[in-house]
């Protein structure tokens, strides 16, 4: 019997049909090749309440001989339909199968007929479906569209089908002119310099037109994340010159980024810690960035980073950021860290939308004590001259609201440290890898898994050489920063539930492993522990922006002790 797929949506009414089956409402004669039961529910589609008139026979009949010549029965027929008051039989001739028989193609000059026909994926003796048919002439014409023939087309010709049920047909090929984009229009670009985005789309003038790379195009620009919307490129000619015409819509181009959080302490009311990050991510309309991040720890503890991006050097793919940081680690010392980074992109000419950066990093960690001399403890003035090497890949289709996508981020780093007393050496290897199912045909949901792991080892590691740990950004249900670690494997898994375009609810659960040895000055014995945080979050979009809120409970933790995060992510 001929096995036919049948799709989602009309699963429930197959099952009902074949209930129906089993009562004797409806009953098919003489189908061999055709299940019952698809039959069955193409004629339940056009009356529910088994009442037909001669229009609805009329319409059951034809979309029954449809639903056959699309299996190949171009001879089947309906000899009857017996409607009583209590079923309805139908007795259908099937006839023979078609199968292909000679067919011709013509007319192709650049693809050759072998690949054609293997593109078209039929030969002859084979059961003639014209879904198959149509399908391997769409593989024909995207080929023929990825190699700068977008105008290509394709007609059949001379279809005919003998007294064996042999179907003849030719396929006749015109491949137009080979198109190459001379010009580029943009249009929409209010800001942003129409260099930046030609630069973006990885396009150069006077190449030859492929439909998968300016596909990928749109999906390459809204990673700038400076643009609300951009078409799919249209070409266009005139007399002279053929191009390509880009709309865009710029959005709100600076964001802010805010976050607040409580944490309860035993014998107090707590205390609110949270951090302030501003960037301006377009500007003078050439991609420039510059942000500036505030962040409160605890009571004693803060951080502050600015940085600039430069995106072309040159008019080259090579992007340079300066980068500060300083932190004031309460009252033992405060570390000053200045770093240079310098990237490369390698993103393949025809997958643009897939961004492939190696990047070059060197800095220099200086740690300076300001514990006074009462004090038990004091870390040794030290250092640090870092170089590092890395990748970055990003496949996801938003940069804000992924669905689909793999991001990639990992590099090495070698540092020599100097103190007063020694010279030591100390590495560093970090690792981030995200991946995005999209769920969303069947429970408008994103599922999100993130694997993270950070190694620093060396001789003479101190309290800071080492990284903190925990909080919203690695482990949830912990303080912001709550652990010192060396060696950190983490992994979070939340599933994103989209209820309304403007209301995501997403449980979450996260998982760590982190280890430290001692490390003076103050943490005088080593540290190793598994620890696990679970809760529920919120973003819902108002006029500020997103508003972030989540409920994070860690190991051993009560309802009452759970960390409540609430952010704001504003662009203007």
């Amino acid at each position: 019997m001929l096995i036919r797929k049948i799709q989602y949506k009309i699963l429930l009414s197959l099952i009902i049909s074949s209930l129906l089956v089993a009562q004797g409402k409806i009953q098919i004669h003489g189908n061999k090749n055709l299940e019952d039961a698809l039959l069955i529910a193409t004629v339940r589609e056009f009356n529910g309440q088994n009442s037909f008139s001669n229009e609805v026979i009329e319409r059951v009949k034809e979309r029954i001989l449809n639903i056959y010549i699309e299996n190949g029965f171009y001879y089947a027929r309906i000899d009857s339909i017996k409607i009583d008051s209590e079923k309805v039989e139908i007795f259908i001739n099937e006839g023979k199968q078609a199968r292909v028989g000679e067919f011709e193609i013509y007319g192709n000059k650049t693809l050759k007929t072998e690949e054609i026909m293997e593109l078209l994926g039929i030969k002859r003796g084979d059961v003639f479906y014209p879904a198959t048919l149509k399908r391997g002439i769409n593989k024909i014409l995207d080929r023929y569209a990825n190699i700068g023939y977008p105008l290509a087309q394709i007609e059949i010709e001379n279809f005919s089908l003998d007294e064996n049920s042999d179907v003849r047909f030719k396929i006749k090929i015109d491949e137009g002119e080979i198109v190459k984009i001379k010009d580029v229009k943009i249009v929409g670009n209010n800001l942003t310099k129409e260099n930046l985005i030609i630069k973006e789309a990885r396009f150069k003038k006077g190449e030859i037109y492929s439909e998968r790379k300016f596909k990928q195009i749109k999906k390459r620009l809204m990673k700038l994340g400076i643009f609300e919307s951009v078409s799919d490129p249209e070409i266009f000619f005139n007399d002279t010159t053929s191009g390509i015409l880009i709309k865009v819509s710029e959005g709100r181009m600076n964001s802010f980024d805010g976050v607040i959080g409580y944490m309860p302490e035993a014998n107090s009311r707590g205390y609110l810690v949270g951090y302030i990050n501003i960037l301006l991510k377009n500007l003078f309309g050439t991609g420039r960035k510059f942000g500036a991040r505030w962040n409160s720890e605890n009571k004693y503890t803060q951080e502050f980073e600015i940085r600039y991006y430069e995106p072309y050097i040159f008019n080259f793919p090579l992007g340079a950021e300066f980068f500060f940081q300083q932190r004031k680690q309460d009252s033992t010392y405060v570390m000053r860290k200045p770093q240079l980074t310098a990237e490369l992109e390698l993103t393949g000419w025809e997958n643009v939308s897939e961004i492939f950066k190696v990047f070059f990093q060197i800095s220099q960690t200086s740690i300076i004590p300001t514990a006074t001399e009462y004090l038990p403890f004091k870390i040794d003035e030290s250092k640090t001259l870092n170089f590092g090497l890395g990748i970055f890949y990003d496949s996801r289709d938003d940069i804000n609201l992924a669905k689909t996508g793999i991001f990639l981020k990992s590099f090495y780093e070698l540092g020599n440290k100097k103190t007063s007393t020694a010279r030591a050496k100390r590495d560093k290897f970090n690792i981030e890898l995200e991946f995005y199912f999209n769920f969303h045909k069947t429970l408008k949901s994103v599922f999100v898994p993130k694997l993270n792991f950070w190694v620093i080892s060396g001789d003479r590691i101190d309290e800071g050489d080492a990284f903190r740990f925990g909080g919203m950004k690695t482990l949830r249900g912990y303080r912001e920063r709550e652990f010192i670690a060396t060696r950190a494997l983490w992994a979070n898994f939340e599933n994103r539930f989209t209820l309304s375009s403007d209301f995501i609810l997403f449980p979450f659960f996260d998982i760590a492993y982190i280890y430290h040895p001692v490390l003076p000055p103050r943490l005088n014995s080593s540290f190793e522990s598994l620890l696990y945080g679970y809760g529920l979050g919120l973003k819902i979009f108002s006029k500020i922006g997103w508003l972030n809120l989540i409920y994070a409970l860690g190991r051993g933790d009560s309802f009452k002790t759970g960390k409540i995060h609430i952010g704001v992510e504003s662009e203007f």
